[in-house]
């Protein structure tokens, strides 16, 4: 991966971990953040504007990272599991 490319898997991957979910859209990460991550992979910050997190290579980064993580997308299974485990708590 390289230029927007690799900066965007990068942010993708830092947002899952901070957040536990991946980023809808470019406003929901901080400069800040992004700064220091493309200082990281060594791309420049500037370079994000050209990431579309609604593409295809975007959904297949995703799904690389999930693989990657361990992490899954939230099925029924996962929501009836929540459900029992709250009314046990509460």
């Amino acid at each position: 991966m390289t230029g927007a490319t690799r900066l965007g898997f990068a942010v993708q991957l830092k947002f899952l971990t901070w957040r536990g979910r991946f980023p809808k859209m470019r406003l929901e990460l901080p400069p800040d953040a992004v700064e220091h991550v493309a200082k990281q992979v060594g791309i420049a910050a500037s370079e994000l504007g050209f990431y579309d997190f609604t593409s295809r290579v975007a959904k297949r980064h995703r799904s690389e990272l999930r693989d990657l993580t361990g992490w899954h997308e939230c099925s029924k299974t996962d929501l009836v599991k929540l459900v029992s485990h709250l009314v046990d708590v509460i």
